[in-house]
């Protein structure tokens, strides 16, 4: 009966655990991205030279949530989930995310679009200490037409 319930304890912890996020926290790292081009559809919100804060979220194992990005201006912010594309977001891709207005008046619902990231080093591993990320942003700001093109440095946040 003991060597019964011994095993029954050991399959029961393996099966849950199979399951549970191996990673908890999640693993961010955090930093900041200069806007380097933007579209005419983006307004006067978002302008070259404006340096956002981002925090940037790779899946790491296949447990884990999408990836994800964001993007925090003085003023607004947007978020970035994956919705197809590499798993780290590597290359184009397409997102689902959350944009918050400058008065929080617009923007609570999900926007969609597009990204296409280059993102080094070429793999991130649970202790890589630093990550670039080049890229453009499609539809940013749930506004059409806008492209936000962005270079960021971020690094590995402590947990």
């Amino acid at each position: 009966m003991r060597k019964f319930l011994i095993s029954v304890a050991a399959s029961s912890m393996m099966a849950s655990s199979a399951f549970a996020a191996p990673h908890d926290p999640l693993i961010v790292w955090q930093g900041g991205a200069t806007i380097t081009a933007v579209t005419a559809a983006c307004g006067a919100g978002s302008q070259v030279g404006n340096l956002l804060q981002s925090v940037y979220r790779p899946r790491l194992d296949p447990a884990e949530p999408a990836s994800g990005l964001s993007l925090i201006g003085p003023r607004s912010a947007s978020s970035f989930l994956r919705t197809s594309g590499n798993d780290q977001m590597r290359g184009a891709g397409t997102y689902a995310g959350t944009w918050l207005s400058p008065r929080v008046t617009k923007g609570s619902g999900t926007n969609t679009g597009a990204y296409s990231l280059t993102i080094t080093p070429s793999v991130i591993a649970a202790t890589t200490p630093f990550v670039t990320i080049r890229g453009t942003i499609k539809n940013f700001q749930n506004t059409v037409g806008c492209n936000l093109t962005f270079r960021g440095s971020y690094t590995l946040r402590p947990n």
